[in-house]
């Protein structure tokens, strides 16, 4: 389980060294097998602001930006995203600077135009999973600061045991540092306003074993319009090791890794008859999983269907 600090210190105190850190919950039985300082690729990457954004004099596709990092003259980058505008606070890879994968940046020419250096999108960063436009950071962003002490993080790469599952999520790691530190665990809010018809009025849950799945629980949501997540989201599960895919996936896998409570997501337009089964898998029965993948389905595996055929199973969340 990769376990970003930053978010673990919402819940816990956490004074140790990461070193220190792992050395604690390896001598609890939970191996730390690695520390990843991510945003170490970051090399001469700073926040920047965005004076002027106008059309390149002979590309249609291409801006010219005049940016300031709060020191020095404004450089002059080419770019050729569409989401940029005048006042924005970027990230800005200058001359010399290093990206995830060696990638480095050089005073370039574009089209008869010498770009000194490259806007940055989250993808590029390995920060958020959007690589058409530029990163665009909260307005009171410092200028100039490097982008590693802003968005830097330490992971921790922590072998959770199978009879752990109590361990296996942030919360559960809290409560062992928690233990171990002699501090307290500070568990996040759950609670929610509901407003409207009963779920039961919409949705009707039928559990066949209820051996392998003592409780099920369903959730009736309106409102949603699919997107992209919040990029602090997307940078959490990124550092989390989750590729982010839409607000409403992120939004299960962000519980599932806060809370160790695996969620999943359907269309209820797409659940036939309104009605939730979980069973084991019929003869014959195959499923697509989230990896794109057909599989044919063991008979000893729990599924999530509806009346007309598995929709889940319980290894595939979000």
């Amino acid at each position: 389980m990769r376990v970003p600090l930053s978010w673990l210190r919402e819940y816990v105190a956490v004074e140790l060294s990461p070193e220190a850190l792992a050395e604690r919950l390896t001598l609890l039985g939970m191996e730390v097998k690695g520390i990843e300082r991510r945003g170490a690729e970051w090399r001469n990457v700073v926040v920047g602001e965005l004076l002027s954004v106008e059309r390149h004099p002979r590309a249609d596709r291409l801006s010219l930006t005049r940016v300031t990092v709060g020191g020095g003259e404004p450089l002059d980058i080419v770019c050729g995203a569409t989401n940029i505008a005048a006042g924005q606070r970027i990230p800005v890879a200058l001359p010399g600077a290093v990206l995830p994968g060696d990638r480095r940046i050089e005073r370039t020419e574009k089209m008869g135009v010498v770009s000194n250096g490259m806007l940055c999108s989250g993808e590029e960063l390995r920060l958020t999973a959007d690589g058409d436009g530029i990163l665009i950071l909260p307005s009171g962003t410092p200028l100039g600061v490097p982008l590693a002490d802003l968005y830097g993080d330490v992971v921790l790469d922590v072998d959770v045991k199978p009879n752990r599952g109590d361990a296996l999520s942030i919360v559960g790691l809290a409560r062992e540092v928690a233990a171990v530190t002699g501090t307290t665990v500070r568990l996040p809010d759950t609670s929610l306003h509901e407003a409207g018809a009963p779920t039961t009025e919409r949705l009707r849950v039928e559990v066949e074993d209820d051996a392998l799945c003592p409780r099920f629980v369903g959730r009736w949501v309106t409102g949603v319009r699919v997107g992209p997540s919040p990029d602090e989201v997307q940078m959490r599960l990124l550092a989390a090791g989750i590729r982010p895919v839409s607000n409403v996936v992120d939004a299960s896998n962000y519980v599932m890794v806060e809370l160790g409570k695996p969620i999943h997501t359907f269309d209820a337009s797409a659940v036939h008859e309104g009605r939730i089964v979980v069973r084991l898998a019929r003869a014959g029965e195959r499923l697509t999983t989230l990896d794109h993948v057909e599989r044919e389905l063991h008979p000893e595996t729990l599924l999530i269907t509806d009346p007309a055929g598995p929709l889940a199973n319980r290894r595939d969340h979000g």
